[in-house]
């Protein structure tokens, strides 16, 4: 019997190595970059066999940190410190703008200093008084609470980054960790560090976001946390019910293109005929819409504010109903349902209750109309498709029979849906959607100067601001305090003088924020203070710090479909 020879088990020496592909035109002047734990030359052929490639290997080395430590390091650490270095970078595989010298050099002082970037001297820098008293608040709270929590709501191009930095250096905090949510924002508080930190100031900025994000998200995906996908160049990071959504939406309207019957018909008469009855005349955007909406079975109708889009639906409808077909109208919002309604003259209902909520026994939302119980209409029209997120457009489009014909009407350059997805935007970049823009403003909106800026400012031009005698009034003032005292005078005084508006059914105040003087908490006690004070008549419920009064203007943010309300004397 031929013997057994025992071979004893040899320690693996990880290896970086660095090859070009002189025959390859587009990585001239670009050097591949990689790790192996097995023999570098069968790496290397593995890499470059399959496709036949001439290669050219430049360099190879240990991939053990040159301090003694022993430690181990991976391309993707090598990767992160060349891209700190700003050299240009295809993340997708692994190819370096540099070439092999060069590489090797980085490489070399890699192995020495750890990844630690030699930096240019930091600029000296002068916090701005309210930078300077957020550190000055939150070190001082530091000091009576050590380990306590302290929240900066600060507004975009506060100069956060830095002034975090300078509150760290204040209280000498030893070790920092800053946890971001994306790695852009991780990039910006490096970019900051070396401006204005620099290894001088004793700190040294150590970052795993490549290796960690990377790391983290391939064990997501392993475990059918999120979904993945490839489109082009682009790669996709989907929550798994976000892309079977997406998904479904996109089969479920294709199919609904491909099998409907596609034809040409003259709709020029029926046309005609509406513009005659209403005493109106459309412009030739307008006919065509109105053609697309009675020809195809999956129809877009958008435009900005003043271009005609009721009046467009408007003779569809009269279209429709005069072909006796069952149309359902419907919108995202409660609001939006009734002025639907308001304006077309035909009962609208909010998504929600046109697809009949329902609740499961865990208490989840669900909808009775489905695949199998679906909308007993030959039309559906939804209104305000940019507040539509791509959960409940799916639903939606669920319920709608394949045989039924769908019109979608908004504005895509409004602000997208609160949920995500961006679907009425996307579905027009699609160009596999039939749609068309209105965008001729008629004479009654371009009066209004709020009309005529929106257009201006999603043209990228400025708006009108100095125009005193219209429905558009900017008023410049910096102080939130300035700022919550104009709203107040605005509120109840100024606009219900001028204009004979109502404090409280006629005007809305927006805001951008929840906190400060002019955030939503502050001014809903002084609006309230000042439009609904305090009376013997009036009861009053204290919830936490807020107190509601009989007579506040409150804002419902949940619906209860099983909840009677009487509005104007109407249930």
């Amino acid at each position: 019997m031929a013997g057994i020879t025992l071979r004893t088990a040899r320690q693996v020496v990880p290896m970086i190595y660095a090859y070009t592909t002189p025959e390859i035109a587009r990585h001239n002047g670009w050097t591949k970059i990689g790790y192996t734990e097995q023999s570098v030359d069968k790496r290397l052929k593995q890499q470059t066999h399959t496709a036949d490639v001439l290669f050219h290997e430049e360099w190879r080395g240990n991939a053990v940190y040159d301090d003694g430590s022993g430690e181990v390091f991976t391309d993707h650490d090598f990767h992160a410190y060349l891209r700190k270095l700003n050299v240009e970078n295809d993340r997708k595989n692994e190819w370096f703008h540099l070439d092999g010298q060069q590489s090797r050099r980085y490489f070399q002082d890699f192995r020495m200093n750890r990844g630690r970037v030699q930096l240019d001297a930091a600029i000296a820098y002068t916090l701005r008084e309210e930078q300077a008293r957020a550190v000055h608040d939150t070190k001082s709270y530091y000091q009576r609470h050590p380990g306590g929590e302290y929240l900066w709501n600060a507004k975009p191009r506060f100069g956060k980054t830095l002034s975090v930095y300078d509150f760290c250096k204040q209280v000498d905090a030893q070790t920092v960790l800053i946890v971001t949510n994306r790695p852009a924002i991780a990039n910006s508080w490096y970019s900051d560090y070396v401006r204005f930190l620099g290894r001088e100031s004793g700190y040294l900025f150590v970052s795993h976001v490549d290796r960690q994000f990377e790391s983290c998200l391939d064990d997501c995906e392993e475990k059918d946390w999120v979904v993945r996908i490839t489109l082009g160049k682009r790669e996709f990071v989907y929550l798994p019910e976000y892309y079977l959504a997406e998904t479904y939406i996109a089969k479920k309207l294709a199919f609904m293109l491909r099998t409907s019957a596609q034809y040409e018909k003259d709709y020029s008469d029926e046309i005609r005929g509406v513009e005659f009855s209403e005493n109106i005349q459309y412009e030739d955007l307008q006919r065509a819409a109105i053609s697309a909406c009675l020809t195809g079975s999956v129809f877009i109708l958008t435009g900005g504010p003043g271009t005609g889009k009721t009046t467009t639906l408007n003779g569809v409808i009269k279209i429709l109903k005069a072909q006796k077909k069952r149309i359902l109208l419907c919108a995202p919002t409660g609001r939006a349902a009734k002025r639907m309604s308001d304006l077309t003259g035909e009962p609208a209902r909010t998504i929600h209750r046109l697809l009949e909520v329902d609740f499961t026994a865990k208490g989840e939302l669900k909808f009775k109309r489905n695949e199998t119980n679906p909308l007993p209409a030959d039309v559906v029209i939804a209104d305000e498709m940019s507040m539509v997120d791509a959960l409940l457009m799916c639903s939606l489009v669920r319920a709608i029979k394949p045989t039924s014909k769908f019109i979608m009407v908004g504005d895509s350059n409004q602000l997208p849906s609160v949920g995500a997805g961006n679907v009425l935007k996307d579905l027009i970049a699609s160009h596999y959607i039939p749609s068309v823009e209105l965008k001729e403003i008629f004479r009654q909106a371009a009066q209004s100067l709020i009309v005529t800026n929106a257009h201006r400012i999603v043209n990228g031009e400025f708006p009108v601001l100095d125009d005193r005698q219209n429905d558009f009034f900017f008023m410049n003032k910096s102080l939130e305090s300035d700022i919550a005292e104009l709203v107040i005078q605005l509120a109840k005084q100024r606009l219900p003088d001028t204009y004979g508006f109502s404090p409280i059914d006629d005007i809305q105040v927006l805001c951008p924020t929840k906190m400060g003087m002019a955030g939503t908490k502050e001014l809903n006690k002084q609006l309230q203070s000042a439009l609904n004070p305090p009376s013997q008549n009036k009861a009053e419920l204290k919830f936490f710090d807020v107190i509601f009064r009989t007579g506040d203007k409150v804002m419902q943010t949940k619906n209860d479909y099983d909840v009677l309300w009487t509005k104007n004397k109407q249930n």
